[in-house]
């Protein structure tokens, strides 16, 4: 335990370091997908009220387009980002030699919870300005979108880990980002050909939870399942990224 705390700390002083890029493509891609659901709700103004939804009208295209596609690839790349540093300095074999590798990857996997929180936050408070800007109170739906943002938060930590364990096992930067990328496209398809099937593919976890296809429900049971699996993913993938790095550098 006391390796961990260490590690955690530096995983944390390289990002603030070193990808400032990192919150201000959160912020820009977040931003403008919060602006597309914002142009619907004012297009569709009448329809929007007749179903009694003014928060959920807007956080739709920003769950369905950010969480759903933009995000999980500004993961991937921040992993693959995260990663290259490790390979082309030898610091893996050296962290090994002195028995600490298992906390490398702990403090990665911190990081990448560090990152997620910081693209929830920026999310989060750019959907509440625009919210009351345009006069929605802060009443149940508000809060309700601001489980569905903790929810996307842990389906983007479970992504992260799943990138991470890849660019364990991929050390090119850009091979890295490209897999990233098709693997977000083919969360999002998943999202609109076989919606039911999110469950089963890592790359959907931040758009289910974030409920890109259905801003109104929140049911108990559903939810619970929802972070037993993501937990299960963080789980299995840093042991599985402790494991490659122990055997690609053994």
């Amino acid at each position: 335990m006391t390796a961990i705390a260490p590690s955690v700390v530096t995983e944390i002083t390289k990002q603030r370091r070193g990808s400032l890029w990192f919150p201000v493509a959160s912020f820009l891609f977040g931003g403008i997908m919060v602006a597309s659901g914002l142009y619907s709700y004012h297009k569709y103004t009448d329809v929007w009220q007749q179903q009694s939804m003014t928060w959920s009208a807007v956080w739709a295209n920003a769950a369905m387009l950010y969480g759903g596609l933009l995000l999980p690839i500004l993961l991937g790349i921040y992993a693959a980002w995260s990663m290259r540093m490790e390979h082309s300095t030898g610091s893996i074999a050296r962290l090994r030699a002195l028995g600490l590798g298992s906390s490398l990857i702990l403090g990665k996997v911190a990081g990448a919870l560090a990152a997620n929180l910081i693209s929830c936050l920026l999310l989060g408070a750019t959907v509440t300005a625009v919210g009351l800007v345009t006069g929605f109170s802060i009443d149940a739906e508000y809060l309700r979108v601001l489980a569905y943002l903790g929810l996307g938060l842990l389906g983007g930590w479970s992504a992260s880990c799943i990138f991470l364990v890849l660019a364990c096992v991929i050390r090119s930067f850009a091979v890295v980002c490209g897999v990233s990328v098709l693997c977000a496209i083919s969360g999002f398809g998943i999202m609109f050909v076989a919606p039911g099937k999110q469950w089963l593919w890592p790359f959907s976890q931040i758009s289910l939870g974030m409920h890109g296809r259905d801003p109104i429900s929140l049911e108990l049971m559903p939810t619970i399942g929802f972070m037993v699996v993501n937990a299960v993913i963080i789980v299995v993938a840093a042991t599985l990224a402790t494991r490659v790095l122990g055997k690609r550098e053994g």
